[in-house]
Formats: C-alpha cells, structure tokens, sequence
C-alpha cells in the first residue's frame, strides 16, 4: 500500500511541475481507418486544448500516460434478425481498463470495431474526463493540466440502440436547411461537417434530413456526395427524408402529377432515383401519402413501394416509412381505406413511429393531433418489431406554434425523452431517431441529453443511473443552480404537462382557428377558445376560468419566481446557465401575457353580460404590451449570442422552404404575443388576422 501512495504521489508531482505527455498506442492498419484516423486527430487536439503537453502516436519511450487501442482484423457486427432484414452496423460497445503501471498511467481498451473505438475515445472524454460537446459550434473543454484518473479505474459502455441519431426537419427554415439544401451557400458544407462532428463525438450513428423540391437537382447530388462521404468516414449512416408524391412544405417527390409533369410515374421515379443515388445514400425514409393525415389508395402505394424497394435494393439502400400520430381511422379518406396487409417485400421495409411534442409512448393524456393519448403509437411500436426493423422517432421540439417558436423552453422533454429510452431500450427496439428542431432557446440541451441517454455506462462498478437533469447537472456545477433547475423542471412537469397548463401557453395555428369544422386540434388547446371567453362565455363559465386556469397560471408564475430567489449572483455569471434561465423566464413571461390577456376578455364578457362598459379594464391589455417589451428585452440579449447569425435565424429572408424566413422570425419581435393582444382588443380571431404563413405554399397547392 505505501508503495503505492508513493508511485502515485511520484506521479502527482511529476504531473504537476511539467505538462506530461499522452503517448496513444495503435497499430498501423487500425489507425489508417477513416473512422479511426478522424476520430485520433480529433482527441489529440481536444487535449492538447485542455492542458495536456503534448500527444502523440507509437512512442517509442515510456510516457506520462499511455491509451492502448486494440488490434484486430476483423469487425464484429451487431447480431442481425433472422426474421427480417435489418441495416446491418458495428458492434460499438466498448471497455476501458486504467491503471499505473511504473511511473505511468496506462489505459488499455477493448472494442470489436472501428466505430467501438471512435465511440470509445469520445466516451472516455465526455463521460470520464469531463469535455461536455453540448452545441456543434460550442463544447467545454476541462483543464486537464494535471491526469485526472486514479488506479484500477475501470469504464464500460454500451449502445442503448444499433443505430441512433437525429432527423433534422429542414422543411422548416432551421440552422442547417440552407446549407443542406444549397451547394451555394456560403461555408455550407463547413457547417454541415460541423455537426457531423457534434454526432461523432457524441457517439450517435445515423443522420437523415427532409430534402426539398427546391434542391437544384442537377448539381446537388455531387455536392451532397462531399459530406455524405465525411459521414460514413465518421461513423455516421446517412439518411434522407423524402416522399412518394407528398404536397406539404415542399417534401421532394419521387414523381408529380399532371400537368405538372407528363412524364409517367414509373419514369420519373427510376430518374429521381438514379439522381439522388449519386451520392452514396444507406437509407430513405419515405412518405408515401400526400399528406400526413391521408391515407391514400393503399393498394396503389403498396405496388409503388414494392418497385421503389427493388430500386433501391439494387444500390444498397434501405427504405423506411413512418406512422403518424393521427389514427388510421381519423385519415381523411379512412372510411375507403382497404386493410394493409404484410406481405414477405414489406418485412424488408422498416417502420418509424413518430410521436411528436413532449409527451410519451405511455402517457395517459397527450391531446394532440385529436387523440385522447399516444398509446395506439405504443402499440404499433409493440406489433411492428414483431416482423419488420423499428425505430422509435419522438421529437426534442415542435416548431410550430408550440414552443421555440413562440418561444417557450419546455424542460418535460428531458423528462419524456428519458422515458421512452429506457421503454424502448427495455423492448430492444433496434433504433433510435430524434426529430429535431432548433438549437436556440437551450434546445441543445434535449438534444444533447438524448444522445448521451442512447448508452448504458458502467464506471467503476457502478452502472451509472440515468435522470432527466443529468446533463445539466453536468455542465453545471454550482449545487445552487442544479437544485434550482431540478425543481423548475419539477414544477414544469406537474404544471404545463401533467395539470395541461401548456394549452394556455401554445399559440393558436392556423388549423386551430379555420372555419366550417376545419379546425383539426393539433396541439394542447383550452376547452373553451380565447373567441368564445370575450363573446359567449357565462357568468359561471368566467368564474371557473378565473378559478381554475388563471389561478393556477399564477401559482406558476409565483412560484418560479420564488425559485429563481435562491440563485445568487455568481450563478448567473455563467454564459450557459444564463441562457437557461433566459429561456426559463420567457417561459414565465408568456405564463403572465396569458394572464393578462385572458382576464382583459374576461373583463370584457363581463362587461357585456352586466351591460356595464366600465367593467372593461384595459389595464390588462397595458400588462400584456409591458410584459412582451420585458420578454423582448431578453429575445435581443439571445440574439446577440445566437450560436448561428440573428440575421439568417430571425429575419425575413428567401429559404427553400415554404417559409420565407428564418425558424426564429416569430421570436424576434414575439409576433405570437403581440397577435394575441390585437385579437383580444379588436376581436379579431380569423386565421389571417396578423397571418405570417403562406397557407397555399405550405399546403402544396402553389410552389416557387
């Protein structure tokens, strides 16, 4: 034991008085890998930025510290299903053994691929020495001037799913779109290796994106080719999203119909397909309806697909659809609709269930998109990896209308996306894909959490016990911060979700205001609408709304504020935390403008059943406007630090999508909340009143 200490404390010191060097053991052939090989100079340079003197490969003489990578000539793959064909990937589970060895600390690792290596190098720095890659464009780096690990330290970890990763929804103008979707767009292909990055080092293996009509499909394949190839030189599987003949948001189709083309199907499917093949593409994740809520004629598509498959089976890629969250039965053209059935093409078709906002596979209330909950998702998750390859396809945000849009940071998601991970890993369902919307607005954090939740860790004996603020936690050191965000995000989960205060905070869409029976109910909405409390209300109706809904909105309210009491100066010195508590006020400032808004029609109602023009009690609508000028007080402070440039996120601008503008331009100027206050004062409650969306470019019936 004593000469242990001595060993050890030998190596403090010579730690200590000079910076040490990382000598990292590989043989040549497993080093000359891509995956490898980027993933090598990457970590080198990581620590030489933490402190480390120097690093280098094969030295011939003992080192400070020395990492053994493992040699092997040939790759294990994950088990494949006997009863239907899977993407087949590397096995990545890996294990670190550490240990002083002489006056050197030495690790030796075992893994059983290419991948299991690259994955293991970047969990070893994020999970065990502290780096946090949280942002693609911003990570921290510990200071590492003196090795951290002590003897016998011991580090296992494996993937939760074969393939994981996110979908970056590009039919809305997010940070990535343009410079996925443009081969022209200034450092466009930098930004998207940046990202790629940002998947590497957090271990995640699959990436899909929607490609859009408004691709210049001559010259874009041989552009995609660039990064696609940097992809799977990483690691990472590359996906695309794309339709059949979908309207919605510009999807890409696979063919048009009259008089936009008079080509035949067929034609324009095998030439849209060799084009987009140019680029080396594993997986195509389709839609095969014109629209999300439509079933189409079943028997058609299902001759469709199973042309499109051979198509793409003869250049190796893999097609996915995906289940939508609306019921079959609630699909416009339902009551025609002929039974599906499987068939031996369709077990090599895998299947995405999608859930979408923050609500789980097993929640009990989730009304959205006219459902009571998401269990039928739960149950065709169940039946569908019985016979075919499944991935659970939840999202990590829901642009429109709902929360970074308006914007509100919904702290649930942490929570809900937890859970269904461990169902999920629970059932051994074979993937993983987020539906990711924007990092602004601490965003990155869902989508951070949730890429690090995809493993199972073992460190030192002990399986590491994943929980919804463990990122934060990690990025945040301050006991007075982390204890402050454990409790908002306790109030969040039992306020805005569990009590389903969110149907008070979301904006109204387009959808929820149509006429003539129209209005489909997307997303959380009050039982009575915001129209009906100003016009129609009862004298009892008021005084249940005033004693349930704006009461509690007000404990809310109260008791954040409360919360936010406990921080102290220091705490919000820190540039991370501060745009988490910046998110998390504006979250609470959009509780009070509903608020104030709310009881301004109620003070109206009240006035017009009372005949009594002095009970409208305009103060309300003056509340309103002070708390939106607050809360943009803080939109310009975020825009200042955006990660990506506040001109392209929050301005008016051309995109390729059907949205002329960037996916922050209704933040900039809170355009949801003044919109309220000018419906509330002048009664105005059509979908066009103050209308930012151009209804027929994103209905498909007009394109550019």
């Amino acid at each position: 034991m004593r000469k242990f200490l001595f060993f050890f404390i030998l190596l403090m010191y010579n730690f200590s008085i000079h910076a040490y060097t990382i000598d990292i053991q590989v043989a040549p052939n497993v080093q000359s890998q891509p995956i490898v090989n980027y993933a090598l100079d990457d970590v080198k340079n990581l620590l030489l930025q933490s402190g480390v003197g120097e690093v280098i490969f094969n030295a011939e003489k003992s080192s400070d510290v020395t990492i053994v990578l493992p040699h092997f000539n040939v790759e294990k793959s994950v088990l494949a299903s006997d009863n239907y064909a899977v993407i087949t990937v590397a096995d990545r589970s890996y294990h670190w053994e550490g240990r002083i060895e002489g006056s050197s600390y030495v690790l030796n690792l075992q893994a059983h691929s290419y991948e299991g290596i690259s994955a293991a190098l970047y969990g070893l720095l994020q999970e065990v020495l502290d780096f946090n890659f949280y942002h693609p464009r911003a990570s921290v780096i510990p200071d590492l001037t003196i090795w951290p690990l002590q003897n016998h330290f011991s580090y296992s970890s494996r993937p939760r799913f074969n393939k994981m990763g996110f979908h970056l929804h590009t039919q809305h103008p997010i940070e990535l779109t343009e410079a996925l979707l443009d081969e022209n767009y200034p450092d466009g292909e930098q930004r998207i290796r940046e990202y790629i990055d940002w998947l590497a080092r957090n271990r995640q293996n699959y990436m899909e994106f929607c490609l859009l009509e408004s691709i210049n499909r001559k010259t874009w394949p041989a552009y995609a080719q660039k990064w696609v190839t940097y992809m799977k030189d990483r690691g990472v599987v590359p996906g695309l999203d794309l339709s059949l003949h979908m309207k919605q948001q510009y999807a890409f189709k696979l063919y048009r119909n009259l008089p936009r083309s008079f080509q035949s199907k067929d034609k324009q499917i095998k030439e849209r397909i060799s084009a987009l093949t140019q680029a080396d593409w594993k997986v195509f994740n389709m839609e095969f309806s014109e629209t999300e809520f439509s079933s189409g004629d079943v028997h058609k598509k299902s001759l469709l697909r199973a042309d499109i498959q051979k198509l793409l089976a003869e250049k190796d890629i893999y097609l996915f659809g995906r289940e939508h969250v609306v019921k079959k039965d609630n699909m416009v053209g339902a009551q025609n609709r002929e039974i599906e059935l499987e068939n031996d093409s369709d077990k090599d078709r895998g299947t995405m269930i999608h859930t979408v906002m923050f609500y789980t596979l097993n929640d009990t209330l989730a009304p959205v998109y006219g459902n009571k909950n998401l269990l039928h998702m739960r149950e065709q998750l169940l039946s569908s990896r019985q016979h075919r390859e499944t991935w659970y396809y939840p999202e990590s945000a829901y642009w429109v209308t709902f929360d970074n849009s308006i914007p509100l940071f919904l702290t649930p998601y942490l929570n809900a996306r937890l859970e269904d991970i461990l169902y999920c890993d629970s059932l051994n369902i074979e993937g993983h894909l987020t539906f990711s919307s924007g990092w602004e607005w601490s965003y990155w954090l869902i989508d951070w959490s949730i890429a690090n939740w995809s493993w199972e860790s073992t460190i030192n004996g002990q399986k590491v016990i994943p929980y919804p603020e463990q990122y934060f936690d990690k990025i945040q050191k301050s006991n007075s911060v982390r204890t402050f965000f454990k409790q908002v995000n306790q109030l969040q989960n039992q306020s805005l979700k569990v009590d389903n205060l969110i149907k008070y905070l979301t904006a109204t869409t387009v959808t929820d205001e149509m006429p003539l029976g129209l209005n489909l109910p997307f997303q959380p909405i009050p039982e009575k609408s915001y129209s009906y409390m100003r016009n129609k209300a009862s004298k009892d109706e008021i005084d249940s709304i005033h004693t349930h809904a704006l009461s509690a909105l007000q404990q809310f309210v109260d008791r954040y504020n409360s919360l936010k009491l406990t921080l102290i100066t220091e705490d919000i010195k820190n540039p991370i935390f501060k745009e988490i508590l910046n998110s998390l006020d504006i979250t609470t400032l959009r509780v009070q403008h509903r608020i104030a808004t709310m009881n301004y029609l109620l003070s109206y109602r009240k006035s017009k059943l009372a005949k009594d023009k002095s009970l409208i009690n305009k103060d309300y609508l003056l509340q309103a406007k002070s708390i939106r000028l607050q809360a943009i007080k803080i939109v310009r402070e975020r825009e200042r630090v955006y990660k990506y440039s506040a001109q392209e996120l929050a301005s008016q601008r051309e995109s390729h999508t059907s949205y002329q503008f960037g996916y922050l331009f209704p933040v900039h100027n809170l355009h949801f909340w003044e919109r309220e206050e000018g419906q509330a004062a002048k009664n105005k409650w059509k979908f066009w009143y103050k209308n930012i969306w151009d209804i027929w470019r994103i209905i498909g019936i007009v394109e550019k």
